[in-house]
């Protein structure tokens, strides 16, 4: 099942609509008229606009959305390397602008299948939920690796000290994470999965919920026992 803390559009880029009141009404009309081609979907189009605004214009959430542009138009190349010069650019300078810049460049490597430089990227400067969740989806893709299971880990950890209470899909993913390991962490494991089943166990649990908790159980051992060392098996007496 799916993480809700992930969420279901996190390989989607990140992308300003509005204008900042202090552009010319100039800017401002081409600026929009680039998001409006952008949300009929003329990626391509809204990308050359956003371009042409950003040479006359430059300013870092204009790159944003030209580089989300290029990614929505299957330009992964020319989004990369306009994020690169943007963040350049901007070196020593941070605002709202700032995250959503390092998402998308982060996307872009993703989508040029450069896992390992998106992980250590995003890992250098991990502000917010949002980029841990990419983290989490990035380092998912190259799940073989030992180092991505440990950046799993630290995404997945990241997206549960950013809620008040975690949902039972982030603790069974933890708990996953903690178990193929090639030393597994039965004890984090089990701390885990405790947790998971007291909920599914609680009187005011509704149906539903006790439901996806079992679901989602079930799915963790059917999807994913190559990875789960024997010694997960030494799990259910302790649970």
């Amino acid at each position: 099942e799916s993480v809700p803390e992930i969420g279901n559009r996190v390989i989607e880029p990140q992308f300003e609509r509005t204008p900042a009141q202090r552009w010319t009404p100039e800017v401002t009309r081409v600026f929009r008229a680039a998001v409006t081609a952008f949300d009929d979907k003329r990626f391509e189009e809204s990308a050359a606009e956003f371009h042409k605004l950003y040479e006359t214009f430059p300013r870092p959430g204009i790159a944003t959305d030209m580089v989300a542009a290029y990614l929505k138009s299957d330009q992964p190349q020319k989004a990369k390397d306009t994020a690169r010069r943007a963040l350049k650019r901007e070196r020593g300078r941070r605002g709202g602008w700032h995250w959503r810049l390092r998402y998308n460049f982060a996307l872009a490597l993703y989508h040029l299948n450069d896992i390992r430089t998106a992980t250590r990227y995003i890992e250098s400067d991990m502000s917010g939920p949002t980029l841990a969740a990419l983290l989490a989806v990035i380092s998912y893709a190259d799940l073989k690796a030992a180092p991505s299971r440990r950046t799993l880990s630290l995404a997945l950890e990241q997206l549960k000290q950013s809620v008040y209470q975690p949902s039972d899909e982030l603790l069974l993913a933890l708990a996953w994470v903690a178990l193929s390991e090639a030393e597994a962490d039965i004890e984090a494991a089990r701390i885990l999965l405790s947790q998971v089943i007291q909920r599914s166990e609680a009187p005011s649990l509704p149906p539903p919920a006790e439901r996806r908790v079992s679901t989602t159980l079930r799915h963790l051992a059917r999807e994913f026992t190559d990875f789960i060392p024997p010694s997960f098996r030494r799990l259910k007496a302790v649970c």
